[in-house]
């Protein structure tokens, strides 16, 4: 779960430190809680702000994969909640992303 663009860089870092090779997997940012979908557009923008951060996160098309959780957003405030809440980040961070450049992809 990312809660804060730290979560993403410590990964990133690691991922670095432990891959012999330049290209390691691509890092999934996963927004779940109603909490954490707010703060998605957010984290994701100062995460695009940064290069080598963007460089990580984005494939060699410029793109980001995000992942877009529904089981504790429904925990935390219900169905119906939790599928606005979806709604609404998923507007946020297309805006966000178009900010940077960056075209996104959703998981759900």
């Amino acid at each position: 779960m990312t809660t804060s663009a730290d979560d993403v860089v410590a990964l990133i870092w690691l991922a670095q430190a432990v891959c012999v090779r330049e290209n390691f997997p691509p890092i999934v940012p996963l927004f779940e809680r109603i909490k954490d979908l707010r703060a998605a557009s957010k984290i994701l923008s100062d995460l695009l702000s940064v290069t080598t951060m963007r460089s990580a996160l984005c494939d060699q098309n410029s793109a980001i994969e995000v992942m877009l959780g529904y089981a504790d957003a429904n925990k935390d405030g219900g169905c119906r909640a939790s599928v606005w809440e979806i709604n609404e980040v998923q507007r946020a961070i297309i805006r966000t992303c178009a900010e940077h450049t960056v075209d996104v992809k959703f998981l759900h």
